[in-house]
C-alpha cells in the first residue's frame, strides 16, 4: 500500500487521478446523449409549418450544448495526457471535472427546455440525462470544493508537487527518480504553450534508401549471444526499426527549432519478411499526428522483393541542454562515465554522432 505516513497522500491520488478522471468521462457522456437527444428532436419535430432547427432561439441553445460540449472534452483530454505521462496534472483534472459536470448538468436543462413538455416524459430520455448529470457533480469532490482547491493554485497556494509512492524502489532507483523530477519541467502550462517545432503537418512524407551491408544482419546485433549467431544472416529487425527511425530524424530535422533535439518514445511495427545483405530498403514515413512537441510518424519498408516491415513511430521534441543535464545527473547518482566522456569514446573509435556533426544544441536529433 505504501510507506508508513502515506495514507492520506495515496488515498488523495487515488481520488484525483481515479475518481475524477472517471467522473469527467461520465459527465462528457451525458453531455453528448443530452445533445444527441436534442438534435434528433430539434430535426424531427416540426413547429408552424418548419422544423423546430429553425428556430433562432433553438440553434442558439444547441449551440452553447455543443460548444460547451467541446470545452469540456478538451479540457480532460489535456489532464489525461498529462496524467498518463507522468506530469503533475492535479490543477487539470480538479478544472476538467469542474467544468464537464457542470457543463453536462447545463446542458441537460437547456435540452429540457427545448424538448418543452416532453422534456420530463420518461420515452425522451432528457430526465434521465438530467437526473445523472446531477449525480456527476458530488462524488470526487463537490463543485464548491473543485473551485476551492482550483483557487489555491490560482493563488500560488497550492501543495507542490510530489512523486507518486513507490514503496518498492531501492535508494539508488529512488534517488535517480528525485534527480529526474527535478531536472525536468513540471509546469504543464509552459509546456504547451512553447513548441519546438516549426511547419512540419500531418500528411508531410519522406523518404530514404539504404543498402544493407553484412554487419547489419541478425549474428552482428550482439555477437555475444549465441543464439544471435546460429541466425541466418539477414536483417535484424533492430536494425530495420533503426532504419525507419532514421527516415524520422531526417523529416524531422528541417521543422526543430535551434537547441532542440528528439527522442524516440513509441515504436509499434510488425516485421513480415527477411533481407538478405546486398539487398536495397526502401523507407517511407508520413506524419500522421503533431499534437505540441510529440510526432506521430507512419512507416513503410521495402526490399528489393516486398515489403519488410510497418507501423507507427512516435518522437518527442525536446531541449538539448536539458537533456544532457539530465543524463549527466544520472550517471552522477549511477557511478558511471558521464555523457561526455562517453561521446570522447565513440568520437575515439570513430563514429561520428550528430552532436559531433552539427553541434551540440543546434537542431540535432538524439538516438532514440
Amino acid at each position: 500500500m505504501g510507506r508508513e505516513g502515506q495514507g492520506v497522500e495515496i488515498a488523495h491520488r487515488s481520488i484525483t487521478e481515479a475518481g475524477k478522471p472517471n467522473l469527467t468521462a461520465v459527465a462528457l457522456g451525458i453531455h453528448q446523449a443530452v445533445l444527441e437527444t436534442v438534435v434528433d428532436y430539434a430535426n424531427t419535430r416540426r413547429m408552424y409549418d418548419r422544423p423546430l432547427a429553425a428556430v433562432e432561439s433553438v440553434r442558439a441553445r444547441i449551440a452553447d450544448i455543443y460548444s460547451t460540449l467541446q470545452i469540456s472534452r478538451m479540457m480532460a483530454y489535456q489532464a489525461a495526457d498529462l496524467l498518463d505521462n507522468g506530469f503533475p496534472a492535479d490543477e487539470w483534472l480538479l478544472t476538467a471535472k469542474l467544468t464537464a459536470t457542470e457543463n453536462a448538468v447545463a446542458a441537460a436543462q437547456q435540452g429540457t427546455s427545448i424538448l418543452g413538455a416532453r422534456g420530463g416524459v420518461r420515452s425522451y430520455g432528457m430526465d434521465r440525462h438530467l437526473r445523472d448529470a446531477l449525480v456527476t457533480l458530488t462524488p470526487a469532490g463537490t463543485s464548491d470544493v473543485q473551485k476551492k482547491r482550483i483557487a489555491d493554485f490560482a493563488l500560488g497556494r497550492a501543495a507542490p508537487f510530489s512523486p507518486r509512492p513507490e514503496p518498492s524502489l531501492p535508494p539508488l532507483a529512488d534517488e535517480v527518480l528525485q534527480v529526474a523530477l527535478r531536472s525536468w519541467d513540471h509546469d504543464p502550462h509552459e509546456r504547451m504553450e512553447r513548441t519546438m517545432l516549426n511547419g512540419l503537418r500531418p500528411g508531410d512524407e519522406h523518404s530514404m534508401r539504404y543498402r544493407v551491408p553484412l554487419e547489419k544482419t541478425v549474428p552482428f546485433l550482439y555477437p555475444e549471444s549465441s543464439e544471435f549467431a546460429r541466425v541466418p544472416p539477414v536483417l535484424a529487425t533492430g536494425f530495420m526499426v533503426g532504419l525507419m527511425e532514421w527516415a524520422c530524424l531526417d523529416a524531422l530535422r528541417p521543422h526543430l527549432e535551434p537547441g532542440t533535439g528528439s527522442l524516440g518514445t513509441r515504436v509499434s511495427v510488425t516485421h513480415t519478411s527477411a533481407t538478405l545483405p546486398g539487398m536495397t530498403v526502401d523507407v517511407a514515413v508520413t506524419c500522421l499526428r503533431v499534437e505540441g512537441n510529440k510526432i506521430l510518424w507512419h512507416v513503410v519498408a521495402h526490399d528489393d522483393a516486398d515489403r519488410i516491415g510497418e507501423g507507427e513511430h512516435e518522437r518527442t521534441a525536446v531541449p538539448l541542454a536539458k537533456f544532457r543535464d539530465r543524463l549527466d545527473d544520472k550517471a552522477r547518482v549511477c557511478a558511471v562515465p558521464g555523457l561526455g566522456s562517453v561521446e570522447a569514446q565513440v568520437a575515439a573509435a570513430g563514429i561520428t554522432t550528430a552532436a559531433t556533426r552539427e553541434g551540440r544544441g543546434d537542431g540535432s536529433s538524439l538516438p532514440g
